[in-house]
């Protein structure tokens, strides 16, 4: 449904969910990374999501850790709070190198971004 739930495990305890049911008034950003030259699952690329131009922009880094029962995920979800327009900017800068822009992506919307494509592609 576009939100984040919790699923929360602790030892010798009974796992709890915590579910996310507030109706999905504000949008919602997801970025998928597919690498190439950086790896398959584009672990290490950085994500600026600029939603806003009078706010500072949203940052996520791809990660491949993990912890107990549990990992970090592949995909990027950003909140971008109320409103429809589309997110004017959303840069991948991948280890390798290279950096691609996307421009006016459409709001709850999953974005994948293709590092073979990198240096061709400027817009969504």
């Amino acid at each position: 449904d576009g939100d984040l739930d919790l699923f929360l495990v602790q030892h010798a305890a009974r796992p709890r969910l915590f579910r996310n049911d507030g109706g999905n008034a504000n949008g919602w950003l997801k970025v998928k990374t597919k690498g190439s030259k950086s790896g398959r699952d584009g672990v290490g690329a950085k994500i600026t999501v600029t939603y806003d131009r009078s706010k500072a922009p949203l940052v996520a880094v791809v990660t491949a850790g993990d912890n107990y029962l549990s990992m970090n995920p592949l995909v990027q979800h950003f909140g971008l709070g109320p409103g429809d327009d589309p997110v004017p900017e959303v840069r991948v800068a991948w280890p390798a190198g290279c950096a691609q822009t996307f421009r006016d992506v459409p709001r709850n919307t999953v974005l994948v971004a293709d590092e073979a494509e990198c240096g061709t592609q400027s817009t969504w």
